[in-house]
């Protein structure tokens, strides 16, 4: 194990950090992701909204790409992904998200992806370019 990793006694990414960085700067300075509970997903026929919630990663990137297909009839109808509970993002879940509006565009029944502003959600579609609705 290296220095850095020695100097910090956190609890991963999403725990508590007690130490600075050997170079001088505090860990406590860096935003952790919000704890949101399970990952949930719920499609509201009547808006065509399908909101995400908690927390999509690797194990649940899967069944995101899924309820995206369900709730598009596999991109045959457009919809809204709010997005704006969910408090983990990683790139496997931009990668779902960027290919469904990728291939929902191609088939002419665009995709909307919504956050809430300074959502976790939101900052990372922002960083990642993705086109997206903020409200």
């Amino acid at each position: 194990m290296g220095s850095l990793a020695k100097m910090h006694l956190g609890h991963g990414a999403r725990g508590a950090v007690r130490e600075v960085h050997p170079l001088g700067w505090s860990w406590a300075a860096y935003p952790r992701p919000v704890l949101t509970g399970p990952f949930a997903v719920e499609f509201d026929e009547s808006t065509r909204t399908l909101t995400v919630s908690g927390e999509v990663d690797e194990a649940t990137a899967v069944a995101l790409r899924d309820a995206i297909d369900a709730a598009t009839a596999t991109y045959q109808r457009s919809v809204v992904v709010d997005l704006s509970a969910v408090g983990f993002l990683p790139s496997v879940a931009v990668g779902v998200l960027a290919q469904a509006v990728q291939r929902a565009t191609g088939a002419g029944h665009p995709i909307e992806l919504r956050a809430e502003a300074g959502s976790i959600a939101q900052r990372v579609l922002e960083v990642c370019a993705l086109p997206h609705r903020v409200g």
